[in-house]
């Protein structure tokens, strides 16, 4: 399905990172859409890719309507990242507040894991804790806030695909099974993930831009999910299938059916606009294959 891109202007806060660098490479062919960069050698005029530091100019000479922020946590020391990270997105906000600005899309995270039942075991195997919490503050800032602006914060749990070099989880299992015969330790493995491949993550996000016509919420969540959710036992399982690894599988943790109800019950599809009109197409295994394959090609 293909859309006719409305004739909005468009700031993503970050082409940098595994979802910036997607972001970009889908968006840039169209003139109205801009883009940050925290990195000085990546800046492109030409490209439309500006320094972070050139944002008010940004604003004031591009007449924005659409900002979509996709500011994770800044690399730094990390007794600070959870300060840097939530007061760089609150900046952010409050400066687009003083323009015409009529839609911040926030891209949030899992929020279950910023619950307090989520045992620390979970949170320190994943992205951390300071990660969650930062997330959260701002997510809370956010719905407090007293603004013209309509708000759209967009969930996701897990955003997977080939090239990303972060280390992020379905990628480091699969560098791990290639090639190897070690064991490999499987903590929480009992805990269910909901994997959604990066095309169809991006597909989300053109969506959601050709249909902001129709937010009619001051605030609005939405959801990135797959239509099923997978323990991290069983997608190591299907990336050793794929893999043919001789890797042995430890199997560690407790069962976690209450935090997987929660899973379940945050990311369902069906709490989305019915005038989204989006749905995953790639498959865990599909998406699973291009992974391994380009892997396995050293690309």
């Amino acid at each position: 399905l293909i859309f006719k891109m409305l004739n909005k202007i468009v700031l993503f806060t970050s082409v940098d990172g595994y979802i910036g660098s997607n972001i970009y490479k889908r968006f840039n062919k169209n003139k109205n859409y801009f883009f940050l960069t925290d990195k000085i050698n990546r800046v492109s005029l030409r490209n439309r890719i500006y320094h972070y530091n050139d944002l008010d100019d940004l604003l004031d000479q591009k007449k924005i309507d659409i900002v979509f922020n996709n500011r994770g946590v800044i690399v730094g020391d990390s007794n600070i990242i959870k300060r840097i990270n939530y007061l760089d997105s609150k900046n952010l906000f409050n400066k687009i507040k003083k323009k015409n600005i009529k839609l911040f899309i926030n891209l949030d995270t899992n929020k279950v894991f910023s619950l307090n039942t989520v045992p620390k075991s979970i949170i320190s195997k994943g992205k951390g804790e300071t990660y969650y919490d930062s997330k959260a503050k701002f997510r809370n800032f956010l719905k407090k806030t007293k603004s013209d602006i309509g708000i759209v914060s967009i969930h996701c749990d897990i955003v997977y695909g080939p090239r990303d070099k972060l280390h992020k989880f379905v990628n480091k299992i699969v560098s791990k099974m290639i090639g190897k015969k070690e064991s490999l330790i499987l903590y929480n493995s009992q805990l269910i993930r909901n994997f959604i491949y990066i095309n169809d993550f991006i597909s989300f996000i053109e969506h959601l831009l050709n249909s902001s016509n129709k937010i009619k919420k001051n605030y609005l969540e939405c959801f990135v999910a797959s239509k099923r959710f997978f323990t991290l036992l069983e997608l190591t399982k299907k990336i050793k299938k794929l893999t043919n690894s001789k890797c042995k599988i430890v199997s560690l943790g407790t069962d976690y059916s209450d935090i997987n109800l929660l899973l379940i019950e945050e990311f369902d599809l069906n709490k989305n606009p019915s005038w989204l009109n989006w749905e995953p197409k790639v498959s865990l295994d599909k998406g699973l294959k291009r992974v391994v394959d380009l892997s396995e090609n050293g690309l």
